[in-house]
């Protein structure tokens, strides 16, 4: 138990790595003062560019990544009657949280998409295919990023179901649904109220 709560540390540590504060600090600029105010992809899209965005999608995507596979992969025997798929769910719900709530910028963060899509990636990949198609068409219906995402993270457990996956991954899939619902929250209020920004194109 000891080694996986020191996993978890470590999982959450390097999900607090802020790859859009970073990115937007070389320009001058305070992410969390423009835009959504959100340190994620979505918002380093809209406030530096697409070069931006796609390399804090990247590395926000390898942090979860990492978490399961690199970190939860280190003395995975000696965990015991802790299977190493559940030291994987644990390191990959650690890696979000710390992406989420990061204690170095006063506990703002993303809402955990891009690392939970890592974290899908690095424990059930045919699942991370599911979601990017599932993104795709409801993104270019709707331009709205956000209820893209809040579709992917819904379906994906309901996905694992489907094709019968460990239940740790499972469990872990609806924690992450959990998390990045509640994340969404202003978003879900401004789409009530009609008042949620679609994605715009930037040069």
């Amino acid at each position: 138990m000891i080694v996986l709560l020191l996993k978890a540390a470590l999982g959450f540590l390097l999900g607090t790595f802020p790859a859009a504060y970073l990115c937007a600090q070389v320009r001058g600029v305070d992410i969390r003062e423009h835009g959504s105010g959100n340190v994620g992809a979505t918002n380093a899209l809209r406030v530096l560019g697409k070069r931006e965005g796609l390399i804090v999608l990247l590395v926000d995507m390898g942090k979860g990544f990492a978490a399961v596979t690199l970190i939860a992969g280190i003395g995975a025997d000696a965990g015991g009657a802790i299977s190493p798929q559940w030291q994987q769910a644990v390191c990959g719900i650690a890696a979000v949280l710390g992406h989420v709530f990061n204690p170095f910028l006063g506990f703002r963060g993303g809402k955990g998409v891009a690392t939970g899509a890592g974290v899908i990636a690095g424990t059930v990949p045919l699942a991370l295919g599911f979601g990017l198609a599932v993104f795709l068409i409801v993104f270019g219906i709707t331009r709205y990023v956000s209820v893209g995402s809040l579709m992917v993270s819904v379906l994906i457990p309901f996905f694992l179901l489907m094709i019968g996956t460990d239940y740790s991954f499972l469990l872990m899939s609806a924690v992450l649904c959990v998390i990045i619902v509640v994340m969404h929250r202003k978003n879900i209020q401004g789409l009530l109220n009609g008042r949620e920004g679609k994605l715009k194109r930037k040069s």
